[in-house]
């Protein structure tokens, strides 16, 4: 009877040291993303921008980025902050933003 109580007690231990490795979470991979080009549209309803930035100039390669702007988004000119409203196709702009999957969500856009 002692010699399974130990046994049970053992296995008692080991999950309970083993059980909160197996309830972590695993989190989403968050990358930073440099994106630097001309704005080619503003979506002030959504809440977006998308910028097309130069690949190769000589072969004419670009690509466009749609990047989601938020309300914690730090949009500034020269120093002064700027909102979402403020920004226009052609403005060149470079933006810092983590990319969430496919989803890339600006922290900040810098014109100019």
């Amino acid at each position: 009877m002692k010699r399974a109580m130990y046994v049970f007690m053992a296995l008692v231990l080991t999950v309970g040291i083993c059980l909160p490795a197996f309830a972590q979470e695993s989190a989403a991979v968050v990358t930073t993303t440099v994106v630097a080009g001309e704005i080619v549209s503003v979506d002030v309803t959504v809440g977006s921008i998308v910028v097309k930035q130069v690949k190769d100039a000589a072969a004419g390669i670009s690509e466009n980025y749609t990047i989601a702007v938020t309300q914690d988004t730090k949009i500034t000119k020269a120093e002064v902050v700027l909102k979402v409203a403020d920004l226009k196709a052609g403005d060149k702009v470079t933006v810092n933003a983590k990319a969430e999957g496919k989803a890339l969500k600006a922290e900040t856009v810098i014109v100019g």
